[in-house]
C-alpha cells in the first residue's frame, strides 16, 4: 500500500511539474545511436582506450545505482530476496570475522616473536614454533 501511494505521488509530481522544468537532452539514445552501427575496429579502438573505459565505467555504476534506487523498495518487500540478502549479510559477517580473527592471530604471532625471539630471523622462529606445535 504504501509503495504504491508513493508511485502515485510520484506520478503526479512528474504531471504537474516536470512540463514546467527545461526537458534535458536525451544523451544517452544519442551515446546508444553512435554505438549501435559501429564496425569492429571501431569497437576494438574504443575498448583499448583507457579514458573511454573509465567514463563508460563510471556512467555504468551511475546506471546501477540509479536502479537499485528505483527498486530498493520492490526488494526490501520481496520476502524471498529479503532472505537471500539476509543470507549473504551472514556470510559476509562470518568472512569478516574469520579475516579479523587471522589478523590478531598475525599480530600475536608478531609480538611473540618481537618480544621473545627477536635474536633470530622471522623464518627460524616459524620453523621453531611450527615443530613445537606438532
Amino acid at each position: 500500500p504504501a509503495p504504491q501511494i508513493e508511485s502515485d505521488l510520484r506520478s503526479q509530481y512528474e504531471r504537474y511539474v516536470q512540463p514546467l522544468q527545461p526537458q534535458p537532452k536525451d544523451v544517452l539514445s544519442e551515446l546508444d545511436s553512435m554505438t549501435k552501427n559501429l564496425n569492429e575496429d571501431v569497437v576494438t579502438s574504443l575498448q583499448s582506450n583507457a579514458e573511454y573505459n573509465n567514463l563508460n565505467n563510471a556512467i555504468q555504476q551511475l546506471i546501477q545505482e540509479e536502479l537499485m534506487r528505483s527498486v530498493r523498495w520492490k526488494i526490501n518487500a520481496n520476502p524471498e530476496a529479503v532472505k537471500k540478502i539476509e543470507r549473504m549479510k551472514d556470510i559476509i559477517s562470518a568472512t569478516n570475522s574469520q579475516y579479523e580473527a587471522e589478523e590478531r592471530r598475525n599480530m600475536q604471532e608478531i609480538n611473540d616473536y618481537l618480544k621473545n625471539y627477536s635474536n633470530i630471523t622471522f623464518d627460524e622462529y616459524r620453523k621453531i614454533k611450527s615443530t613445537k606445535q606438532l
